[in-house]
């Protein structure tokens, strides 16, 4: 195991080094609380979270910038304490399944650990750091910013950051407002680093999930 958790790190690292900026980070992750809305700590609800969301933007060098429909199914398992995300992408005239995977028994709100099935050996932090809602008469999530960051030896290995929404077509204006709140959730210098953001196309896709 502890074998295996090494050579996945040393890919990262790898992957990190050939990509523009990923290691010139001077500190460590960002702590849930430096980064989390105050909204998010204190009323957090993953029931609230589950059911289809759509990917709009994402800053993460795992994920092909040239492909498209991503989607998101999220079930959370109450007895396992187990968040499920189904995850979809369409690349090359085929849909491809991802079955990702939350332990949410971490401690913190709106704080999971990550398991991704191509990287059995890696665990991905999860922070929640921001949640829109449909109106302030309306609480149910409209949209959400989801942060992931891994390091090893107090140094930043990967920085994946989601812009996700109930809606797959949404005004421009609603996605850079998005945008700006992460930024003042204090990941602009993420989002400014290395890759920047990629917009995901939602024209003419057919998803898993309906």
């Amino acid at each position: 195991m502890a074998m295996g958790h090494s050579l996945a790190i040393f890919v990262i690292l790898v992957l990190s080094s050939i990509i523009p900026g990923y290691l010139t980070y001077n500190h460590s992750c960002p702590s849930v609380s430096s980064i989390q809305s105050k909204d998010v700590s204190e009323n957090f609800n993953i029931s609230k979270f589950e059911g289809i969301w759509y990917e709009l933007a994402f800053h993460d060098y795992t994920q092909p910038g040239f492909c498209k429909c991503e989607q998101s199914y999220k079930k959370y398992n109450i007895e396992q304490r187990w968040l499920y995300d189904n995850f979809s992408l369409y690349c090359v005239n085929k849909t491809y399944m991802n079955n990702l995977g939350f332990n949410v028994s971490t401690g913190k709100v709106g704080y999971f650990l990550g398991h991704w099935p191509l990287s059995p050996n890696v665990i991905y932090p999860d922070t929640v750091v921001a949640i829109g809602y449909e109106s302030p008469q309306n609480t149910s999530y409209r949209w959400v910013i989801e942060f992931q960051c891994i390091e090893e030896l107090e140094k930043i290995l990967f920085i994946g950051i989601n812009f996700y929404h109930r809606l797959n077509h949404v005004p421009k204006d609603e996605l850079s407002h998005m945008i700006d709140v992460a930024k003042q959730q204090g990941l602009e210098e993420y989002l400014e680093t290395g890759f920047k953001i990629n917009y995901v196309d939602h024209n003419n896709c057919t998803y898993p999930y309906n």
